[in-house]
């Protein structure tokens, strides 16, 4: 009997477990959909998956070792990074297509995850791409 017991709550645990991972996957892909919304926040994901924003960012931090604000913005700089490279926009036009509408907030971001400013970035990858040619 307490063999099954055991068992009944490993199993317990094991589907809540995939249960988390779940909604995680979900978020993760979530973002990567609608990261250019500016109004992009932990209390609407949680909303969109019916869980509280407190229990929504602790399960987040849990599975991926970042806070939801911090996966965001890598997202959205990574984003950005394509545009940098791939576009002659505007790092303000850029910013905003990420998401973000304050462009200072943008190049504050964007220098401390890379440790370059966003106009760095971009001759720096036209010079290694004539490099290449």
């Amino acid at each position: 009997m307490k063999e099954l017991a055991v068992r009944i709550c490993s199993l317990s645990e094991e589907s809540g477990a995939v249960r988390h991972a779940e909604v995680v996957d979900f978020i993760q892909a979530y973002v990567q959909q609608h990261y250019s919304r500016p109004d992009m926040s932990l209390e609407q994901v949680a909303g969109e998956v019916k869980l509280s924003r407190s229990y929504v960012g602790k399960l987040f931090k849990a599975h991926c070792e970042l806070s939801f604000n911090d996966y965001l913005n890598a997202v959205r700089l990574e984003k950005a990074k394509e545009l940098l490279t791939t576009t002659e926009e505007s790092v303000q036009s850029i910013s905003e297509q990420v998401g973000i509408m304050n462009t200072t907030y943008f190049y504050t971001l964007f220098k401390k995850h890379y440790q370059i400013s966003p106009a760095q970035f971009r001759s720096q990858h036209a010079i290694a791409a004539k490099k290449a040619q």
